[in-house]
């Protein structure tokens, strides 16, 4: 009876061994699982956010291709604005200054006349 309730005894001990070991198994293959799992996870959120950086480097360098454009686009507007006003100034310049020496011609001939008529008077007054 000894024999058997240490054989009885042995073979609970053994149970208890399997049983331990497979729950251990267990507990490893869950572990690995849920490290797979994380890893997994982990992998994932870095690609989304890998795609995200991308996505904003796109949208970023065509923002400021946008902007240089849009610069661009300015300075040869204002470069065309510039230049039709110095256009303007340079032919209302040469208008004012046709007037100016339209003036003076005239003015020189009213000159010459007058002194003309002042050398007739004197001429005359001598005679």
């Amino acid at each position: 009876a000894d024999l058997e309730k240490a054989k009885a005894e042995e073979r609970k001990n053994m149970e208890k061994r399997n049983d331990a070991r497979k729950a251990m198994l267990m507990n490893e293959t869950l572990m690995k699982s849920a490290r797979e799992e994380r890893l997994m996870k982990d992998r994932e959120e870095t690609k989304k956010c890998e795609d995200e950086v991308t996505r904003r480097t796109r949208i970023d360098e065509a923002r400021i291709a946008l902007e240089k454009r849009h610069f661009e686009e300015k300075q040869k507007m204002r470069k065309l604005l510039s230049d039709e006003a110095s256009k303007e100034l340079k032919q209302r310049a040469m208008k004012e200054f046709e007037i100016f020496e339209r003036y003076q011609q005239k003015r020189q001939q009213k000159e010459k006349e007058l002194n003309e008529a002042d050398r007739l008077k004197r001429e005359a007054h001598k005679l």
